[in-house]
């Protein structure tokens, strides 16, 4: 595993390229609607969690060949970063519905 993350450690602007992506990605579902995201169904949930996903990519792309900074970003990691925001939210969204449907369910009886 050691030879796929590399030995050093995170450079300083792999970390804040992590932290705009995560900040935009937040920004984006705001704007398409998904907080809370009441009233829509899962279809149009997925939808939009997709358009917020490769739009964060499409924005840290240009970024980074607008600034040359592509040799500099851990293309691996951010990629991990990407897949992470575009597979496991879903399953990470449900997962906590349920966790505080059934924690409501449990302290109201």
């Amino acid at each position: 595993m050691q030879r796929v993350w590399g030995n050093g450690e995170l450079s300083q602007l792999t970390a804040f390229a992590m932290v705009a992506v995560i900040t935009s990605w937040i920004g984006l579902r705001a704007l398409l609607g998904l907080y809370p995201g009441y009233g829509l169904d899962p279809v149009e949930q997925l939808r939009r969690h997709t358009y917020a996903a490769f739009a964060t990519l499409a924005m840290l792309a240009i970024i980074a060949l607008g600034f040359q900074l592509g040799l500099l970003l851990s293309r691996l990691l951010l990629a991990f970063v990407f897949l992470g925001l575009l597979v496991l939210t879903p399953f990470a969204q449900y997962f906590m519905k349920s966790l505080m449907k059934n924690w409501v369910c449990g302290v109201s009886r």
